[in-house]
């Protein structure tokens, strides 16, 4: 027999918790000094920017790329931690004298036509995402952000052609499917996104399949904040039984797992314990060690 553990927490702090539960499952956690030797350089670099010693991030950066590195997602760091610091001259000398040293590097290009980006220098981004590509047609990035820039100028249909090559390159970013969201949102075609997104569960690629419904979910989510920060109970639930659904779809475990957990403290809100009790269960069919799971019910 089994008993749901009463909750005794008000609304006002129900959503900080949800935050806080789906905000454990990520991957982007600061790690403790333990931790810190497995991560790579390119990890501390960004450990230290959201941190926000931006220094020690910069130092990073550049001496990858002194040492010879050439990914664009270096370049791309390097300028977002410069700018974060309020030093975006020095990025602007750095990327032009690398330029200069190693004229044919896509990534140098790449990260050239970052910095007009951020600084809505449209014409001259669009440039540079173009060279970078001339110089390598596989560099994602430049194709990401060339629909981004695209996507600024309305450019929608090219947009959306960049941002399909970026994601054929690299299936696995999530960043790349949550720009072809915003272009499609642009659009009024959100549609057009969830009509992908059941063709690639269908038929494949799955990594496709999961990076739409990663995006989808994500939304939903958020969405489901929104609702519930405004007293709006049911609104809150549809949304995150909406995101639940779509992680079923992908069978996406740590998405699951918060989901449905989330679910539950929503359902003992709205004084429906026995659907609660439903969702704490299957949570717990995926991992029997869920630790707030198993003490919300409990074994006679």
């Amino acid at each position: 027999m089994f008993y749901i553990k009463k909750l005794y927490v008000t609304s006002q702090y129900l959503i900080v918790i949800l935050l806080l539960f789906f905000s454990s499952q990520s991957y982007a956690q600061i790690p403790n000094h333990q931790q810190m030797p497995k991560l790579s350089s390119k990890q501390m670099a960004e450990m230290y920017h959201r941190r926000g010693e931006y220094d020690q991030a910069i130092k990073i950066y550049r001496s990858l790329l002194e040492s010879g590195e050439r990914d664009s997602t270096l370049f791309r760091g390097l300028i977002r931690t410069w700018r974060a610091s309020g030093k975006s001259l020095l990025a602007k000398e750095f990327i032009k004298e690398f330029i200069g040293k190693n004229p044919d590097c896509s990534g140098c290009w790449y990260g050239s036509g970052y910095l007009n980006y951020l600084e809505k220098e449209d014409v001259e981004a669009e440039k540079n995402f173009l060279k970078a590509i001339e110089l390598n047609p596989e560099n994602a990035m430049a194709w990401n952000n060339l629909g981004a820039v695209r996507t600024r100028t309305k450019s929608y249909t090219m947009a959306v052609k960049n941002i399909k090559e970026a994601i054929w390159l690299d299936q696995d970013n999530s960043m790349f499917y949550n720009n072809l969201w915003i272009v499609y949102e642009d659009m009024g075609e959100n549609g057009l996104f969830f009509a992908e997104f059941e063709k690639y569960v269908l038929r494949g690629p799955r990594k496709m399949a999961v990076g739409y419904g990663k995006a989808i979910a994500r939304k939903l989510r958020q969405k489901g904040f929104a609702v519930y920060s405004k007293g709006n109970l049911d609104e809150a639930l549809k949304q995150f039984q909406e995101m639940v659904e779509i992680y079923r779809k992908i069978d996406y475990k740590p998405g699951l797992v918060p989901g449905l957990f989330s679910l539950g403290l929503l359902l003992e809100e709205k004084g429906e314990p026995s659907l609660a009790l439903e969702k704490y269960k299957q949570l717990l069919k995926i991992n029997p060690n869920h630790i707030q799971a198993r003490e919300k019910i409990k074994e006679e």
